[in-house]
């Protein structure tokens, strides 16, 4: 399903997602979805442009759906850019990937909305764009290049990173030997734990202030710089590592989520 939309002041909002470009630009866009049964494999998305919305559910296989956006300076071009976009499946051992590409990067958006099997791992790669997950209980890799990441409801290893964005998890359950670590560049770090977890944690800030809320951190020991600092600690038996750090950014570690 392809439709145009041609540009005007409301438009434009849409356009930014594509990129800066001129007044009156052509906006074409285009739906796609995909039915995978992914078996109990690891699902992987690398993509270039465009936000992620991931939601668990009990279900066999998942579900994706494709927005695609292009611009051109005519319907022609705008078309032209729109079919340059490639949705590239590959399996191979336990995983399952998608890789989205244009011809015209700079162009184009895709923005991708997946209902998956809650047990499914998952490794998100985005270079450009929000990722936004939602009530999954299986291992989750997400590097974003530039983008804010929010995860609600996970309850298993969390490896997180992003280049600029703020990285807010809510966790819903957190096992012995549970790994989480966040990391940002240019951004703040929000955690929401179980009142009842247990791990070690160690949190670091270079320009940004560190808080503990509603946790009682044990062994607790704090550095301060003139502009950021560290902290350790140990919550519970410490049967599970946390770490955060962000170059700029606050850090807020809470409990009760």
């Amino acid at each position: 399903m392809t439709r145009k939309l041609h540009v005007t002041a409301l438009a434009c909002l849409l356009l930014a997602a594509c990129g800066s470009g001129a007044a009156d630009e052509t906006i074409v866009a285009g739906l796609e979805e995909r039915r995978i049964a992914l078996a109990g494999r690891t699902l992987v998305l690398d993509a270039d442009n465009g936000s992620v919305t991931v939601t668990g559910r009990q279900d066999s296989t998942a579900t994706l759906q494709f927005e695609k956006r292009a611009r051109g300076a005519d319907d022609e071009e705008a078309q032209r850019h729109l079919e340059g976009i490639s949705i590239e499946s590959q399996e191979r051992g336990d995983t399952y990937t998608l890789r989205l590409r244009s011809s015209h990067a700079d162009k184009t958006v895709v923005d991708v909305r997946v209902q998956v099997p809650y047990k499914t791992p998952l490794r998100l790669d985005v270079a450009n764009g929000g990722v936004e997950i939602a009530a999954m209980a299986a291992p989750l890799t997400v590097e974003v290049g530039n983008g804010s990441v929010r995860i609600k409801g996970a309850a298993h290893h969390l490896d997180v990173r992003t280049g600029n964005g703020d990285l807010t998890v809510e966790m819903a359950g957190f096992r012995d030997e549970t790994a989480v670590r966040l990391e940002a560049g240019n951004g703040s770090i929000a955690l929401g734990l179980p009142a009842s977890v247990s791990a070690a944690v160690e949190a670091e800030t270079q320009v940004g202030a560190i808080e503990v809320r509603g946790l009682a951190l044990a062994e607790r020991a704090e550095e301060k710089s003139a502009t950021g600092g560290r902290l350790r600690g140990v919550l519970g038996n410490g049967s599970g590592r946390i770490a955060l750090r962000t170059r700029n950014g606050s850090i807020v570690l809470r409990g009760g989520s």
